[in-house]
């Protein structure tokens, strides 16, 4: 669950530090002395951020579909509705929330991979393959704080409500 938010997190990192390193647009402030050191690696950064994001898509299906099958256990056990049927229970709330926000960041990682110039973005156009796009760039910037809420809707899951916390006990015996 912790390796799609760490790869996404360092590979928009990245995405975002060569963009602004290289960019020319108004309004991105320009190169200061700390940014022109990272200048001759960028063509290393960017392939790095596009490694990171592969392996944070890949890892990231997989945690989409163990979460679904925990969401659906979540359901079957303890139903989806209080006791008088129609109010939704917090925790199935909070789960829904968090899987969508993981889905849709997913789903933008996968699109900024296939749509966004790989090769481009990856360094391979030669030096520093032009950068990444101003959209990738804006994906990366709004994927972060993606991520965070929902991290922070995971721990809300497992701290708050126990979700997930099965670890250690046996069929049959009480914890």
């Amino acid at each position: 669950m912790h390796f799609p938010i760490a790869f996404l997190i360092l590979s928009y990192s990245l995405t975002l530090l060569h963009y602004v390193a290289t960019s020319t647009s108004p309004l991105v402030p320009t190169a200061s002395y700390p940014l022109r050191l990272v200048t001759p690696h960028l063509p290393t950064l960017s392939a790095t951020a596009h490694l990171l994001l592969t392996l944070g898509i890949l890892s990231g299906l997989v945690s989409i579909v163990t979460g679904g099958v925990e969401l659906s256990r979540l359901i079957a056990h303890g139903g989806q509705y209080e006791a008088d049927g129609t109010t939704t229970r917090p925790k199935i709330k909070v789960a829904f929330a968090h899987a969508l926000v993981n889905d849709l960041v997913v789903a933008g990682a996968a699109v900024g991979w296939w749509f966004g110039g790989a090769e481009k973005d990856a360094g391979m156009e030669g030096v520093g393959g032009g950068g990444p796009s101003g959209w990738t760039a804006l994906l990366a910037a709004g994927s972060v704080p993606a991520l965070v809420f929902s991290a922070s809707l995971g721990g809300a899951l497992v701290y708050n409500y126990g979700v997930g916390l099965r670890m250690g006990t046996r069929k049959g015996k009480a914890a």
